[in-house]
């Protein structure tokens, strides 16, 4: 991606690393001049500055303690006496620790709300003087897709990137005066420092000797299992007059040098087919029979599009998380119309029974005959349009599903097949995609917000 963002300043916290690095480099690789910052890890400030030593000149590295205000206040004197502006701000550090609620000290909770919230909002405040001074100032928050989904074991990180959410949205009402644009990027799970987190070091080290990634489908009813509580959840989400069909479990699961793990959410969705048991497939032609899908996940019930296909008796629906899903059906009754729609053949006169006995009595041909465009059944395309998913490291022909019980048939589309490493390592790179693409069209809504304030000056 070419974009011209010579001499421009743009100060990406956390760069030493991760999402933040990939974004440093990319500014740098289109003229940038750029302030990398590090906490304490001296040997990847090393590494970073290696990689990107074709671009020193234009790379300005602070070390700075983001949970320390005057450390903070110390780098913005730095940046103001090197440059005197301030064009972007891509908050990217982050911290995270897995603890439980339990075990989760007030210590530990207070450096992680210092770390990914109060950082992040005195970084933006210490940049406002800068930014007034630049034509196109940005400022890029990135959060996670935690921040709106939760996540056992990590309600510390969940809470901080839910506050970071509504500090870009308050950050970009009330900055919109000066032009400055304020918005988040949430990604999902990035094989990252901080996303490895998720992964075992075997796994890891695995992944980076260049181990294949094999992954699979188990797929099996319910029915008789499901929680009182997740029943609860699906009869939340029935719209009126729906019933429930049948109740999944779909689990995702990787094997990384024949150690096999479930992994419950993907960057991207992923495409699944699944049978629709015998015992709710419609057999009345008097009933138009509608079905759906609801998907529990992290005590979360939803309502997802899905397409059935008549052919085969399919539901096809796209996904990125795997744990309980429901198949739903209504029924109307067709109407008469629909019912006692005749076919060309039966509308056609026989000559002896409609012969008039009379001249007068001669039926007039137009009037008789059968419309036949109006009664030409429409025929609905039912094929689900399948996304790229190379970003997950799983393709629509990279998977097979299967069914554990009641006859439950449900397949993925192709066939399992073994993943290579550099596709199955989650990219990177669709955050740092988010981030350009906010720097160069901003944030609709703070332009919004800024016409209305001037009308009302």
């Amino acid at each position: 991606m070419n974009i011209d963002f010579k001499d421009k300043v743009v100060l990406v916290t956390g760069s030493t690393s991760g999402i933040g690095r990939q974004i440093a480099k990319q500014l740098l690789e289109n003229q940038a001049n750029v302030i990398i910052t590090y906490g304490h890890n001296e040997k990847m400030a090393e590494e970073t500055m290696q990689e990107l030593s074709n671009y020193k000149e234009n790379i300005l590295l602070i070390k700075t303690n983001l949970s320390n205000e005057n450390d903070v206040n110390m780098m913005f004197d730095e940046i103001t006496k090197k440059y005197d502006k301030l064009d972007g701000l891509v908050n990217c550090a982050a911290y995270d620790k897995i603890l439980s609620i339990e075990d989760l000290t007030v210590e530990e909770y207070r450096h992680e709300l210092d770390v990914n919230v109060v950082a992040r909002w005195q970084c933006i405040k210490n940049a406002i003087p800068l930014m007034k001074k630049s034509d196109t100032p940005r400022i890029i928050n990135i959060a996670s897709r935690l921040g709106t989904r939760p996540m056992e074991d990590s309600v510390a990180y969940c809470t901080c990137e839910a506050a970071t959410i509504m500090l870009t949205q308050c950050c970009a009402l009330e900055l919109a005066k000066y032009n400055i644009r304020v918005n988040t990027v949430s990604p999902s799970l990035t094989l990252t420092p901080l996303g490895m987190k998720s992964y075992t070091e075997d796994e890891i080290k695995a992944v980076n000797d260049g181990a294949k990634v094999e992954v699979s489908f188990d797929i099996s009813n319910i029915e008789k299992t499901v929680t009182d509580s997740d029943k609860r959840l699906i009869d939340d989400k029935l719209k009126a007059g729906e019933k429930i069909g049948t109740i999944l479990d779909i689990a995702l699961n990787k094997t990384v040098d024949g150690n096999t793990n479930s992994v419950h959410e993907l960057n991207s969705a992923i495409t699944l087919k699944v049978a629709v048991p015998d015992s709710i497939v419609n057999k009345d032609a008097a009933i138009q029979r509608e079905y759906g899908v609801i998907r529990i996940h992290n005590g979360v019930s939803e309502n997802i599009d899905a397409t059935y296909n008549a052919e085969d008796n399919t539901i096809t629906f796209a996904t990125d998380r795997f744990s309980t899903y429901a198949i739903v059906y209504s029924d109307t009754v067709k109407s008469t119309e629909d019912n006692n729609k005749p076919t060309t053949d039966d509308n056609k006169p026989t000559t002896d029974n409609n012969k008039p006995t009379t001249g007068d009595n001669k039926p007039t041909t137009g009037d008789n005959k059968p419309t036949t465009d109006n009664n030409k059944p429409t025929t609905d395309n039912n094929e689900a349009a399948t996304k790229d998913n190379s970003s997950t490291g799983i393709t629509d022909n990279g998977s097979t599903a299967s069914s554990n019980s009641d006859k439950t048939n449900a397949i993925s589309e192709g066939s399992s097949e073994t993943v290579d490493n550099d596709v199955a390592t989650a990219d990177t790179m669709y955050p740092v995609v988010l981030v350009w693409l906010m720097f160069v069209i901003g944030s609709g809504v703070t332009g919004v917000l800024l016409q209305r304030r001037k009308k009302n000056m």
